[in-house]
């Protein structure tokens, strides 16, 4: 079985990071010391980015990433994540539900 690289720029909890781990190939961009030179050598082989809405993914980021296919997003927020070069490229994002929206208001 084929197991697809997958850029971590923000490590989920434990337990989806190890069912991560056990299902993926992750690149860890979020332990990268160089993160534009880390982007460069993996960012043509991920498939798909794990990250949350505190951490930085920009229209540069995404043009590093031509294959990428789905933006997971573990927070409700993802104001740091420009959905609109996600939209224009036909990669989906994906978000917390609004179960989180009265407790963070």
């Amino acid at each position: 079985m084929t197991r697809h690289d997958v850029l971590v720029m923000a490590p989920p909890r434990p337990k989806a990071m190890a069912q991560l781990e056990a299902t993926y190939r992750l690149q860890r961009f979020d332990l990268a010391e160089d993160k534009d030179a880390f982007l460069e050598e993996v960012g043509a082989r991920c498939k798909a980015v794990v990250t949350n809405g505190h951490t930085v993914l920009n229209c540069d980021q995404i043009g590093q990433l031509p294959n990428v296919g789905i933006v997971a997003c573990s927070s409700a927020g993802f104001e740091t994540i420009d959905a609109e070069a996600l939209r224009e490229r036909g990669i989906a994002l994906t978000n917390s539900s609004d179960a989180l929206s009265d407790d963070v208001a």
